[in-house]
């Protein structure tokens, strides 16, 4: 897979879950990542399976 293709599809995962989820599940978290930081990086990994 292409390069930019890659970096699309992470923009567009990130976008669409930054208006679907919250930041922080919740008020206790870490806030090491954010949730839509978490799926987007699931996403990427089943996408390249």
């Amino acid at each position: 897979m292409a390069e930019v293709g890659l970096v699309r599809f992470a923009r567009l995962t990130l976008e669409v879950s930054q208006i679907v989820l919250p930041a922080q599940r919740t008020k206790f978290s870490k806030r090491q990542f954010t949730q839509p930081q978490l799926l987007t990086v699931l996403c990427r990994m089943r996408y390249e399976d």
